[in-house]
């Protein structure tokens, strides 16, 4: 009987030990998952954005516009943006980064303006394009972005 009883509690040690190993294989597991960072989502699928209304002056026979303050809508398709920077980069130094909207709910939109100075573009087929580069707090990266404008969406003097 004594051997049956000794090969009991050492059975027992192994069952509690193994029970111990277990249970920290599982506690580790589950705060790996739990406190593993969230991936944020890409830039191109938390905003969306589109050109409003421009202001400039049109020169050269309107082959050539002056883009003095340039209108942008910006959605909040992925969640709520914040801290949403945009900078336009046209011409021979990009612009500096413009903070254009502390928030926007998710599905809603804001309109911008964004002023410029020597922003000179060519009109071509009645459109121009302007490119920029957005981000936010919520979203992975940056956004590179050509935004169309048609000359019908720029209000201006002609020269």
């Amino acid at each position: 009987m004594q051997k049956s009883k000794k090969r009991s509690k050492i059975k027992g040690k192994y069952l509690a030990l193994a029970i111990i190993i277990v249970a920290l294989i599982i506690f580790a597991a589950i705060t790996i998952v739990v406190y593993q960072p969230k991936k944020k989502p890409l830039i191109t699928d938390y905003l969306t954005v589109s050109h409003t209304k421009s202001f400039g002056q049109f020169l050269q026979g309107d082959t050539l516009v002056n883009i003095v303050d340039l209108g942008l809508r910006i959605t909040a398709v992925g969640g709520n943006a914040t801290s949403i920077v945009v900078q336009v980069d046209e011409g021979n130094q990009p612009y500096p980064e413009n903070d254009v909207y502390k928030e926007i709910p998710k599905g809603n939109y804001s309109d911008v303006v964004i002023q410029l100075q020597g922003c000179y573009l060519t009109l071509e087929d009645g459109k121009t394009t302007i490119h920029i580069e957005i981000s936010c707090t919520e979203a992975e990266g940056r956004a590179y972005l050509t935004i169309t404008i048609p000359e019908e969406d720029i209000v201006g003097t002609h020269t």
